[in-house]
């Protein structure tokens, strides 16, 4: 049986070229902030992902934007 957070219908991993779009910056910014230790990855069916969670903790929230401006 699936658990929810499955059946949501958000991934619970991306893959780098998918995180280099949600983040908004490229694949070898990816790769760089993974070198850094800034975006942690983890192995999953032989591939290297990143963990949705470890992706949001970059993003910045509304709140954070507005301050920004």
């Amino acid at each position: 049986m699936k658990s929810a957070k499955l059946c949501s219908g958000t991934p619970e991993f991306y893959s780098w070229k998918e995180t280099a779009w949600a983040l908004g910056i490229t694949e070898s910014d990816v790769s760089r902030l993974v070198r850094i230790g800034l975006l942690p990855v983890a192995r999953r069916r032989s591939r290297l992902v990143i963990r949705a969670s470890d992706i949001a903790r970059l993003v910045p929230s509304a709140d954070d934007r507005r301050v920004l401006r």
